[in-house]
């Protein structure tokens, strides 16, 4: 795909989703999770924060692990994931996803931006591969795999992730004028974006694209 035509895309997706922004009206809703869950002084949040800051320089298995071990009660806790989602649909109805928007980045917002994917990260590790074990089924490893390499680049996917997860309808009209925008994703080769039928899985880990 040449660069015009991306840059054509990107222009396209912005003006869609920046144009949910006014359909959206802001509403008193915490997405599936509380007011006291979402306040900055809770448990949630502080656990979510120490989960962030430990991943913020670079993603690792150990250290992923590690959180797991230190932490190995919030991975039962239903209650915690869901205010998860709740807080990153928050932070995205807040107007701090400003690449998604189509909107001049800040260095907050990227740092927010950041953080937020991290704990999505977070959110579906939990839901789809812990929970299910504690049910005696198998966990969802398929939708861990395709859902974690959607967050990492596709703004779609995380607004479709967002309606998803959560059980308003506040994300709705996103996830409604996002229809219209392109599925794109990163090869994990050159880490360059491509749309999605162009990619191809890995012959050897059969997971990376």
């Amino acid at each position: 795909m040449s660069t015009k035509k991306k840059n054509k895309n990107k222009k396209q997706q912005a003006a869609i989703v920046s144009t949910a922004v006014t359909v959206a009206a802001p509403t008193l809703c915490y997405h599936g999770s509380t007011i006291e869950n979402l306040s900055n002084n809770s448990i949630y949040h502080k656990i979510s924060d120490e989960f962030v800051s430990l991943l913020k320089t670079n993603y690792s298995f150990d250290l992923h692990r590690k959180f797991r071990e230190d932490y190995k009660q919030f991975h039962k806790d239903p209650v915690f994931v869901q205010y998860i989602f709740a807080r990153v649909t928050r932070e995205f109805l807040a107007g701090n996803f400003r690449d998604i928007r189509g909107q001049q980045r800040t260095n907050r917002s990227c740092i927010i931006q950041i953080h937020m994917r991290t704990l999505l990260l977070l959110g579906i590790d939990i839901k789809y591969t812990k929970l299910p074990t504690l049910e005696g089924k198998e966990p969802h490893t398929n939708k861990f795999q395709k859902y974690l390499r959607d967050i990492q680049n596709d703004e779609r996917a995380i607004i479709n992730m967002l309606a998803r997860e959560t059980p308003c309808n506040c994300m709705d009209s996103f996830a409604a004028l996002g229809k219209e925008m392109q599925k794109l994703g990163r090869c994990f080769g050159c880490k360059k974006e491509f749309p999605k039928e162009e990619l191809r899985q890995c012959s050897h880990c059969e997971y990376s694209k």
